[in-house]
Parts: C-alpha cells; structure tokens; sequence
C-alpha cells in the first residue's frame, strides 16, 4: 500500500542495508565458530602439556632414584674393597715396581697396597659408570 511511497533510491538502500546485516550476521557466526574451535584446541594442547609434564616428572624421578641407588652401591662397594685391599700385604718376590727419573731426582712409585687399592677404585668407578649410562640409555 505505501510501495508507490518509496522512492528506488530508498528500495536500494534497504535492499544494501539487509545484505549488510546478512552478510555482518555470517561473519559473527563464523567468527564465533571458529573462535570456539581455537578454544577447545588450546584446552586440548594444555592438557596434553601437563599430562607430558607429569610423564616429564615420573622419568626424572625413576632415574634420580636409580641413579641414587647406583650411587649407594658404589658406596658400599668401595667400602668393602677399601677394607679388603687394607689387608694385602706387599710380596716382593711377585712383583717388582721400577723407579723413573724425572728431572726433579728419583720418584719412587707408590706402595703396592695404594696401588692395588687404587686400580681397583678405578675398576669399580667404571663399572659403576657403565651400570649408570646402561640405565640412562634404555
């Protein structure tokens, strides 16, 4: 009844004005959607962060126990062999140990019993090394 009221500059107008808002709405929609896809991705990357964290934590605490243990069993070792090797007593007849010259005079080398005492330290330090990087590489 009001048609023969509007002018076509009006009609196109109105016309421009809905596609806007149709156009606006769609965008809202899509913003929104996908806004909440962002979302739900970062609360899944936060929990698969603290779920690695977690592991992180378990596989720290595994090897500072083991290697714990590895430490206090170096431990006991080496007490045992120091109270062992206490009791070796120096043969001559079995081994013979050479002087060197060095420029500062004649060095002679350490008693047979700190010598024993201290390859067999050496021994048991790389035992204990190898039972440590075993561990660490598995």
């Amino acid at each position: 009844m009001f048609n023969f009221l509007l002018s076509p500059f009006a009609k196109l107008l109105g016309a421009g004005l809905v596609v806007t808002l149709l156009i606006a709405f769609g965008y809202y929609k899509g913003y929104t959607s996908e806004h909440e896809k962002l979302l739900a991705y970062k609360a899944q990357i936060q929990a698969q962060v603290e779920q690695q964290e977690e592991l992180n934590k378990s596989i720290a605490k595994q090897q500072e126990i083991k290697t714990e243990g590895i430490i206090n069993e170096y431990k006991a070792k080496l007490i045992a062999l120091r109270s062992s090797t206490s009791r070796v007593q120096y043969n001559p007849s079995t081994v013979q140990l050479s002087q060197t010259k060095g420029t500062q005079g004649t060095v002679t080398a350490p008693s047979y019993p700190v010598l024993v005492g201290q390859c067999l330290e050496t021994t048991l330090m790389l035992n204990s090394l190898q039972d440590w990087v075993s561990f660490i590489s598995e």
